[in-house]
C-alpha cells in the first residue's frame, strides 16, 4: 500500500502509511484473497492524515510503520497447451506430409489478476482493474513437400 503522495517529504512518492491492526480491512467476497479488498481512508487499516478534501497530505507523516510488500495478490498460473498430427501422405521420392497443430495459451482458462490499484489517491484504492485470464487458441495447417 502506497499513499500516492510524498508524506515523508523527501521528494519521491510512492511512500507507506502507519498500519492499524484494528483497522476495517475487507478481503475479496468472492475469493477471500486480496484480489480486491475494502480499507476505508477513514477507520481503516492504512493511516495517513488526511486534508480537506478526503486525500493524503503531503509532508504529514514520516516514514510509515507498515512494512514492504507486506500486503500480495494472488498467485499467478497459467497452463500452456500444444498438440501436434502429422500425416504421410505417398509423393513419389519426396513425401509430403500434411502436418495440424493447435495451440492452447492459458488453456484451463485459469483468472489471473493483477495487484489491486494500492494507491491511497486513486479512486480506485482495492479494486482489480486487470485480468489475463482468457483462453487463446491457434489453429495452424502446414503442408511440407
Amino acid at each position: 500500500m502506497l499513499t500516492g503522495v510524498d508524506t515523508n517529504g523527501n521528494g519521491g512518492g510512492g511512500d507507506r502509511p502507519n498500519f492499524n491492526p484494528n483497522g476495517i480491512f475487507i478481503p475479496d467476497p468472492v475469493t477471500g484473497d486480496l484480489r480486491t479488498f475494502t480499507s476505508p481512508l477513514v477507520g481503516g487499516q492504512f493511516i495517513v492524515p488526511l486534508g480537506t478534501n478526503g486525500l493524503p497530505l503531503v509532508n504529514s507523516l514520516g516514514n510509515g510503520n507498515l512494512g514492504k510488500n507486506t500486503f500480495r495478490a494472488p498467485g499467478f498460473y497459467n497452463s500452456d497447451l500444444s498438440v501436434r498430427k502429422v500425416f504421410r501422405m505417398t509423393g513419389g521420392e519426396n513425401p509430403h506430409r500434411l502436418i495440424f497443430r493447435a495451440d492452447f495459451v492459458n488453456a484451463f482458462n485459469q483468472d489471473n489478476y493483477q495487484r489491486p490499484v494500492n494507491s491511497m489517491t486513486n479512486p480506485d484504492f482495492g479494486r482489480n482493474l486487470n485480468n489475463w485470464g482468457n483462453r487463446t487458441i491457434t489453429l495452424s495447417l502446414k503442408y511440407s513437400f
